[in-house]
């Protein structure tokens, strides 16, 4: 052993366990570990930080383009409440499209509350239903009618009608939800 430690005239091991050389060592030593470890968290939080505008900016677009096309919706209900057109066109005028665009390409991820997500495909839902008997009747209408044919389109027409103030009532719900979480 006392081979190997002297060399030169010097033991190296002494070198090393001298008290100064101990001691800034240590504190060197302990003064890396606790900047490194601040930098790392402070890097961590900018990047948390970060991603959660991201996310935030990309929820506010989803809702504001949602939040659209329900109003463009609601306003041709109305419309037709109104008596401005017939109903067999009213499904060309409504849109789910940002609905199913968003729903297949995964952006709805981005909205984190249960409850919008349930009251907005629980609207869909009946946009989509009301759609469908529009364009059912619209088929049922354009072809010559018997009795039976007239019976059911009349009948279809008055579900239509009470679908329609429903989706409207569903998509005052949403609407005004949305208007008070965005303000």
């Amino acid at each position: 052993m006392t081979e190997f430690c002297w060399f030169n005239g010097y033991c190296w091991l002494h070198f090393f366990l001298n008290y100064n050389f101990g001691q800034s060592f240590i504190s060197e030593l302990l003064a890396s570990i606790i900047g490194v470890g601040l930098g790392a968290f402070g890097a961590l939080k900018v990047n948390q930080y970060l991603e959660n505008q991201k996310e935030k900016e990309r929820r506010t677009k989803i809702l504001v383009a949602l939040k659209k096309e329900l109003r463009n919706n609601r306003r041709e209900l109305l419309n037709l409440k109104e008596g401005d057109y017939e109903i067999g066109t009213l499904s060309e005028k409504l849109s789910i499209e940002t609905w199913n665009t968003f729903s297949e390409g995964g952006e709805l991820e981005w909205i984190k509350e249960p409850d919008l997500l349930l009251i907005f495909s629980g609207t869909y839902f009946h946009l989509r239903s009301l759609m469908g008997l529009c364009d059912k009747s619209f088929e049922l209408s354009k072809g010559k009618i018997s009795t039976v044919d007239l019976a059911n389109l009349t009948r279809m027409n008055k579900e239509i009608k009470e679908k329609v103030s429903k989706v409207i009532e569903k998509l005052n719900i949403v609407i005004d939800y949305l208007e008070k979480t965005s303000s």
